[in-house]
């Protein structure tokens, strides 16, 4: 059976600007083992997608990078990786939460609030992904956020318990691996079926905002690029790309 072990090599630092940019400067020195883990107590410029921001109290949060060589799969694939490591978290996450659901196009959610986000950079060379790294914020033991985040919770708020953060990240470590080996092995329809079926508001009708448009709508899928497919109500299907439309509520 095709498989892949990551590397157990795992570096940590009290405060960092961001893993992923220190991931970044490091494949510019050396040739890095897939799986090789770089975590901070905190972040002084912690990115999500589309260069927002992630804010974390110090020492209280799962806030990491890990180095994938996908060299196995196609650039137009490159979704699937978000979709792995969603898939990692949701396992991990609901394990300890009731309603645990992915919110597209890489939040992780419990009931209406947001727990973890996600933000993977690809390195594409000819038609291969020859190095992605995938960087995860992950609110753990954190009790009070700021008010200018909207709708957070962590581990903690939703179970009452302070968790170890080593047994955690171990945990999670099972889980990607594990997705990362049903993506090596090409079950390209399994991840997405499980990813589809978790996602945030699925078929529920919702009120969306593209532009200067308000409109209701509900999910119908996700397309393997990672485009979000949406039927109004009048049944219109309409798709759209990252950030080109919002849910409102």
């Amino acid at each position: 059976m095709i498989e892949r072990k990551f590397s157990s090599k795992r570096i940590f630092y009290e405060s960092i600007d961001s893993t992923n940019e220190e991931m970044q400067r490091m494949l510019q020195k050396n040739e890095i083992d897939e799986g090789t883990i770089l975590i901070a107590g905190f972040q002084t410029r912690g990115k999500g997608h589309m260069d927002n921001t992630w804010e974390s109290e110090p020492g209280k949060n799962l806030l990491m990078s890990i180095l994938l060589l996908p060299d196995f799969l196609a650039p137009q694939y490159q979704f699937y990786l978000s979709m792995v490591v969603s898939l990692a978290l949701l396992e991990i996450i609901g394990s300890y939460c009731k309603e645990t659901t992915i919110k597209w196009p890489n939040d992780m959610y419990v009931k209406h609030k947001k727990i973890a986000g996600l933000l993977i950079e690809n390195h594409i060379q000819g038609n291969k992904l020859e190095k992605s790294i995938a960087g995860i914020g992950l609110n753990v033991n954190q009790e009070k956020f700021s008010k200018a985040i909207p709708h957070p919770t962590s581990l903690y708020l939703e179970t009452g318990c302070h968790f170890d953060m080593t047994e955690l990240l171990d945990n999670l470590m099972v889980q990607l691996e594990y997705w990362y080996n049903i993506l090596l092995r090409d079950k390209r329809d399994m991840i997405k079926k499980r990813y589809t079926g978790s996602l945030y508001g699925l078929e529920e009708l919702r009120d969306y905002r593209s532009g200067a448009d308000n409109f209701k709508a509900r999910i119908r899928g996700v397309e393997s690029t990672g485009v979000l497919i949406l039927e109004t109500e009048g049944g219109e299907i309409r798709k759209y790309g990252f950030k080109e439309v919002e849910l409102i509520r």
